[in-house]
């Protein structure tokens, strides 16, 4: 099964490549995965900040017994 869905997956990356339009929305998707990221990221920050502001700290790693 996963053979089929790359298999799958790279004519439709290699359709969407060649032609203007498709081009134009493999830009977009792009685009939008940046976008994503830098809110993961901007909200990561954000969240690790108020946790300071109110005196939480990372908990310590576990140790094997």
């Amino acid at each position: 099964m996963p053979d089929r869905v790359s298999r799958c997956c790279r004519i439709l990356v290699q359709d969407y490549t060649t032609t203007a339009e498709g081009r134009a929305m493999f830009g977009m998707l792009a685009v939008l995965a940046e976008y994503q990221r830098e809110l993961i990221l901007a909200n990561t920050t954000d969240g690790l900040a108020a946790a300071r502001a109110h005196g939480r700290r990372r908990a310590p790693a576990e140790t094997d017994r």
